[in-house]
């Protein structure tokens, strides 16, 4: 009989809950024996963005490799094939599979121009978030940490900053506005897989006022929601970073705590078009946030142009 062991893949993202709870329900494998003896191996998610997925073998008959490393994309589809050594023999096994979000070392451009996460015309300016688990675990700050945050005084809506797929929302914090925290661990998210396989974290959203659902094509200025008010003081604060899975050695991932966690993923430092130039943002110095047909449809297919300029759609 054939066992399957599951195990829990913990990724921390700057420790302010990027403690992704890995269940069964968030990725499966099934398996179907074929006429010929093979095993299709198919995996099935509830989201469509990139998860690279580590498949072990042990206990096997007639199989020649024990290890299996993929980054797959979509909702479902086949995973892999295992063909018999002897293909007048059935294949016998079992079989413990990890994942983690994110598509393994991808082509990352580095040179890619956002918009700044805000409605066009805001002005705005940013804070760096410091790395919780270097200053109180003594972690290893991930590769090229690089995360943002924007302070604002009105519940101001978040825009997406470049063209991609919703893969994951996170709407069940409500904020406690009668206290004051210097830290909160729980905030509402929304993740964004660019083309290119970098991921666009969005943090401090109100649960009540997120107008994305998972799998939705967004654009440069698409409102994905509205902030939500931190605590007792009015502020309200977007955090915000990119980062992409560049280590894919998740072997003890499923047994990392908060003082042995080793981040998986590496960050860059955007460029941003402003209303005067291209640049890399300076904390605490006043930008325009600025948009316009061409930063909008720079990563436009072929069919969206032709629709756009079909039905003469609105960009502004």
């Amino acid at each position: 009989m054939k066992t399957k062991k599951i195990a829990c893949s913990f990724l921390l993202f700057f420790l302010l809950t990027h403690f992704a709870n890995c269940q069964e329900k968030d990725f499966n494998i099934t398996s179907e024996r074929n006429k010929d003896n093979s095993v299709t191996l198919s995996y099935s998610k509830k989201d469509p963005g990139s998860t690279y997925v580590v498949t072990t073998f042990f206990n096997f008959d007639n199989i020649s490799k024990s290890v299996y490393k993929r980054s797959v994309k979509g909702y479902s589809s086949n995973l892999l094939k295992l063909k018999p050594l002897d293909k007048n023999r059935g294949i016998s096994y079992s079989y413990k599979y990890i994942y983690i979000r994110g598509k393994l070392n991808p082509k990352v451009d580095s040179s890619f121009t956002y918009t700044l996460p805000f409605k066009n015309g805001k002005t705005v300016s940013a804070g760096e978030m410091t790395h919780l688990g270097k200053t109180y675990f003594k972690n290893v700050e991930p590769k090229n940490w690089k995360v943002y945050h924007f302070d604002r005084m009105h519940a101001d809506t978040v825009c997406s900053a470049r063209k991609g797929i919703v893969v994951s929302i996170k709407n069940n914090f409500v904020a406690d506005t009668l206290k004051t925290y210097n830290y909160q661990q729980g905030k509402n998210e929304v993740l964004i897989e660019h083309k290119d396989g970098t991921i666009a974290t969005y943090k401090g959203l109100d649960n009540k006022e997120i107008f994305v659902k998972v799998g939705q094509q967004v654009y440069p200025q698409t409102a994905l929601g509205k902030l939500q008010r931190m605590d007792a003081r009015k502020m309200y604060r977007l955090v915000f970073c990119i980062y992409f899975l560049s280590d894919g050695d998740l072997k003890n991932i499923d047994k990392e705590t908060l003082l042995t966690h080793k981040s998986k993923y590496q960050y860059i430092t955007p460029f941003f078009k402003t209303k005067t130039k291209r640049t890399k943002i300076n904390v605490h110095q006043e930008y325009d946030v600025f948009s316009d047909i061409e930063i909008i449809t720079k990563e436009f297919s072929k069919r969206e142009l032709k629709k756009l300029k079909k039905h003469k759609i609105s960009l502004k």
